[in-house]
């Protein structure tokens, strides 16, 4: 177990030129993961919980007779993915998370995967880990998403676009279908290593658009949505793209495991489950086009789209489309990074002592400034605006389990949207007995 991350007796953000040049000098990979486990270690301080290595809770669970064996332990932990995976990027399939639980698993108890926002990380939650870990006989896991936090960082899946597309709904849903398995995929691989039958999926932000992305492929995995703040649930404000030709739905790009490019568009887009499965290209553009608009409005919906605002085509707009990441800027600016982060992050932890500043930025900038990889997913998930390409209001009625919204009072995410997924689940005709039944009740926006 790694030590605690030491700060100074005064500790000050690297904000000018020399004190940035020296933190970039200094910085390596045990900054970040010291200041995680400091993290840690803050969050657990007022419960009965320890940190422990996963030596230490081998060690315990073998102890039957201890009455250790019944309370719970902390554990960081790293968990290697797909097996097939060869060359380089084999030891970067990896997922990094904490587990929160008692030394041996109990398949009666209730087990909740707690997710984060874009650029974020385990170590955030640091603050939560008491509250969301209390309740007895539960397994929490806290994951970083593939590609982001300290999970590994492999490449991410090249996915072709052309803008021709963006009027093209089976070519948009073939693209965001690929962005969206990077994550999916390992979670389900997550899944079934780690034993899970049934989970409770929480997610933040990017966090929670992945989740519902997640229930929506394996339903039968999902206990309850609970989706913080999140992202891509709304219609987009801006009128759609204008249907162009279609082009033959050959999705191009390469798989993100092993280059092959074996994934066929029927496969893609039947992921989404949006058609039949022996349509042919043809067919399942057709049916995607009746049933959806290139904006993801359905057509009974649709009725004064012409009247919408065209989305804004500015500097930023370009960058977004074109995939340019904030931590590529950071990684790029080297030396100067520390510096350029301190302007987000003396603001952002300015209510926190001096000793969890620097635990937390040491950890931020860890975390952002390594090797990218599934920060690259924005631009094919969410168009500028940060409006989904495949709004999730469109496709979370298809699911038949509760789903909680809570957004804070001062929000940057619209909570109509969360009102509006709601009102449409209850409107569905009731199951007696059944889990739409059990939808219909418990189904809920919190405003915090």
């Amino acid at each position: 177990m790694p030590d605690s991350a030491t700060p100074t007796a005064q500790f000050s953000f690297p904000s000018d030129w020399k004190s940035s040049i020296s933190h970039w000098w200094n910085a390596d990979n045990n900054n970040g993961l010291n200041a995680e486990h400091a993290l840690i270690k803050r969050g657990l301080e007022q419960s009965s919980i320890q940190l422990v290595t996963q030596e230490e809770r081998t060690a315990l669970a073998a102890n039957t007779q201890s009455t250790s064996i019944n309370n719970k332990v902390a554990v960081l932990r790293d968990l290697q993915l797909d097996e097939s995976v060869k060359g380089k990027d084999r030891k970067r399939w990896f997922l990094h998370f904490l587990e929160v639980g008692k030394p041996v698993k109990d398949v009666k108890e209730d087990v909740t995967v707690v997710t984060h926002g874009y650029g974020n990380g385990v170590g955030f939650y640091f603050q939560n880990l008491q509250s969301m870990t209390a309740q007895p006989s539960t397994r929490t896991y806290f994951l970083d998403w593939l590609g982001m936090g300290r999970s590994g960082r492999p490449n991410f899946p090249s996915i072709k676009h052309n803008s021709c597309d963006d009027g093209n709904p089976a070519a948009v849903l073939a693209r965001v279908n690929q962005a969206e398995s990077f994550f999916v995929d390992s979670l389900e691989e997550f899944r079934k290593k780690e034993g899970v039958e049934k989970m409770t999926l929480v997610g933040h932000s990017i966090g929670g658009y992945l989740s519902t992305a997640y229930a929506l492929r394996h339903p039968d995995r999902v206990k309850k949505l609970i989706l913080i703040s999140p992202v891509g649930v709304p219609l987009s404000p801006y009128a759609p793209p204008k249907p162009r030709n279609h082009h033959k739905l050959g999705l191009g790009g390469t798989s993100s495991k092993n280059g092959s490019g074996t994934s066929t568009p029927t496969q893609d887009v039947l992921l989404m489950q949006e058609g039949d499965e022996g349509a042919n290209e043809r067919e399942i553009a057709n049916a995607l086009e009746r049933q959806m608009l290139p904006s993801g409005r359905y057509e009974e919906e649709g009725n004064g789209t012409e009247n919408l605002p065209p989305a804004p085509k500015t500097w930023w707009t370009y960058l977004w489309e074109k995939n340019y990441s904030p931590f590529g800027v950071l990684r790029a600016t080297t030396f100067m990074g520390p510096s350029l982060l301190s302007r987000y992050a003396s603001r952002r932890f300015a209510s926190f002592p001096e000793e969890v500043q620097s635990d937390l930025f040491s950890y931020l900038y860890h975390i952002s400034t390594a090797r990218g990889s599934g920060e690259y997913c924005l631009a094919h998930l969410l168009a500028p605006g940060a409006f989904a390409r495949a709004p999730l209001i469109n496709r979370m009625t298809k699911l038949d389990i509760p789903i909680t919204f809570i957004y804070g009072d001062h929000d940057w995410m619209d909570e109509k949207g969360g009102f509006d997924v709601v009102k449409k689940l209850k409107a569905k005709p009731p199951v007696d007995g059944g889990a739409t039944e059990r939808q219909r009740k418990e189904s809920k926006v919190l405003i915090k």
